[in-house]
């Protein structure tokens, strides 16, 4: 047999699984696993997860966003960064991880998967920098 690669294994399980009944994708779950043992790639599975929540998402049109901030952002305030990200990426759901970052100084810096959106007062102290070392 090919080799089994893991993002194909993920694209069949969504495919199998999605908008079933839990009947279904129950007996798509167990299939899979049989496969995976009788290949002896169960050890895989958590990278098939990883990769199956990647295609899932993508097809939900769901993304996944790190906000750095100097202090822990209240639900509000997560809920105003979600709506500006879905207006801006047209996706529909916005899943938040915020991380406290103290170099920040003050501001955020919001990334989204290859997409860094820097409003931080780090970085607007750096950019300065540059810019007065460079006409001076």
């Amino acid at each position: 047999m090919s080799k089994l690669r893991k993002k194909d294994l993920a694209l069949a399980l969504h495919e199998s699984t999605d908008g079933k009944d839990k009947k279904s994708v129950t007996k798509s779950i167990g299939n899979l696993v049989k496969m995976l043992v009788q290949n002896n790639i169960l050890s895989d599975s958590d990278e098939i997860i990883r990769k199956y929540i990647q295609v899932y998402n993508k097809d939900k049109h769901i993304v996944d966003a790190t906000v750095f901030s100097t202090i822990s952002l209240d639900e509000n305030q997560i809920e105003q960064i979600k709506k500006v990200i879905k207006k801006q990426l047209l996706v529909s759901e916005v899943e938040v991880t915020n991380i406290i970052d103290k170099e920040l100084i003050g501001g955020l810096r919001i990334q989204v998967e290859d997409l860094v959106m820097d409003a931080s007062i780090h970085t607007q102290l750096k950019q300065l920098e540059q810019h007065l070392i460079k006409h001076t």
